[in-house]
């Protein structure tokens, strides 16, 4: 009978073997354990016409078997595999020794492992390091080797003081526009120099006695500061775009906030010490009048005044607001306001009547002539023995139209413009018609400004 021929490489296996095992945990508790083994035989088979012999290699327990075939060599390799159905640790003593020594020889090798490349990336990072120190050492000593930096060594960097440190705010300032002590009106011809010259050195005189602001709105910002007994200080401008409103006045507090035309009166209502120029609903209510009537009539003809009567617009207007600028740019930027100023009027009025103007002025200051009183000559309106804010504004108005500077006729040759030096000082001829008016202004300077 021939023999049944097999392959040169099979495995067989046999049946599998389950068993149980009992431990007690570390909780005391005991653990049931499935333990199922199976045997798998590898073999090889070569044709060898001399003797046989057998190697049995094991892995955890094995046994050796040999084959029937005289004519081939048989290398039988014995495996267990083994399997848990738990998830807890092994539970034979044997096979978990076996088990651990064989994690310890793969953890052993692990850490070999670790450590070899561990200390082959040190190795290669502490060279690298090494490879950056001296090239950024050579680089260093290349670049103050070099001639320019040895030049430079030779003087070495000081650090100075400042030259000023601002000083820390500690009041209110008020920022507006300064006295024109120094921007006497200009002659436009130079006829009129000669003429001029006396003139303008008595201004000079007067208006170095006072250091008071051109500007009505600014001064009526001060006075309105005095008349509260807030502590303040004042800075002389002459850029309106510094403002954040772009309009002068404006105040700074220490805190670092600015304030405008908008929120400038509630301010002082919360900071002033005292209440004595407090107004009540009813004096209030007519001071709001009062205010109105000297910021429509009044205001519109001191306007025209400055703007446009020509004999002022070209010589104290135009020095007053813009002479800190090239004459020419002067020049452009005094007709531009100008002409938002002949807008804001005709908001108000159809038309720019100089005659209509002027009449409502005069009715205006004759109404405040009444009302503050022939005879008053120590008190406020009101009857009020401390100024209020309706006494800010008044002021403010009359104290600029008294010093308007004189000024003449611009050319007494031409029978049309001879009379622009008498247009021109209107206004305060009918501010000098009331006396309690002016004596009013005197007195309140003299007590505050003075």
């Amino acid at each position: 009978m021939s023999q049944e021929q097999l392959p040169e490489d099979f495995k067989t296996y046999s049946e599998p073997e389950v068993r149980f095992v009992e431990e007690i945990g570390e909780d005391g508790k005991k653990i049931r354990r499935k333990i199922t083994t199976r045997k798998v035989t590898h073999h090889k088979v070569t044709a060898v016409p001399t003797t046989t012999t057998t190697t049995t290699t094991t892995s955890s327990s094995s046994s050796s078997s040999t084959s029937n075939f005289s004519t081939s060599e048989h290398v039988h390799e014995e495996s267990s595999i083994a399997s848990s159905s738990s998830t807890s640790s092994i539970t034979s003593s044997a096979e978990q020794r076996v088990i651990e020594a064989t994690l310890v020889a793969e953890s052993e090798d692990k850490e070999e492992r670790s450590s070899t490349v561990s200390s082959s990336s040190s190795s290669s990072s502490s060279s690298l390091v090494s490879q950056t120190g001296s090239l950024k050492q050579r680089l260093a000593s290349q670049i103050h080797d070099h001639p320019y930096y040895r030049f430079l060594n030779r003087f070495p960097l000081k650090v100075l003081p400042a030259q000023y440190v601002r000083p820390k705010q500690t009041k209110a300032v008020i920022y507006c526009f300064g006295p024109d002590v120094n921007t006497s009106a200009k002659p436009e011809s130079a006829d009129q120099e000669k003429e001029q010259e006396k003139d303008q050195e008595q201004e000079k005189e007067k208006e170095a006695q006072s250091q008071d602001s051109f500007d009505v709105d600014s001064l009526v910002w001060i006075a309105y500061l005095k008349f509260n007994k807030i502590d303040f200080e004042i800075k002389y401008v002459t850029e309106p775009t510094m403002s954040p409103s772009g309009k002068l006045p404006f105040l700074a507090l220490p805190s670092g906030e600015l304030i405008t035309h908008s929120g400038f009166e509630q301010w002082i209502q919360e900071h002033r010490p005292s209440d004595a120029s407090k107004l009540n609903l009813q004096e209030a209510a007519e001071a709001a009048a009062f205010s109105t009537l000297v910021e429509t009539k009044i205001l519109t003809a001191l306007n025209y005044t400055l703007w446009f009567e020509m004999a002022h617009f070209k010589t104290t207007t135009r020095q007053r607001y813009f002479g800190h600028h090239n004459k020419y740019l002067g020049i452009l930027l005094s007709y531009l306001r100008k002409s938002d100023i002949v807008q804001g009027m005709l908001l108000v009025k159809p038309q720019v009547d100089r005659e209509l103007i002027f009449e409502e002025a005069s009715n205006a200051l004759e109404a405040l002539s009444v009302t503050l009183g022939k005879e008053n000559t120590e008190g406020y309106f009101f009857g009020k023995k401390e100024p209020s804010s309706f006494d800010a504004v008044l002021f403010a108005y009359l104290h600029v139209i008294l010093r308007l500077p004189a000024v003449r006729d611009l050319q007494p040759e031409n029978n049309a413009d001879s009379a622009d030096g008498a247009k021109a000082t209107e206004l305060t001829r009918m501010v000098r018609k009331h006396d309690n008016l002016v004596r009013y202004a005197i007195r309140i300077w003299n007590e505050w400004f003075a």
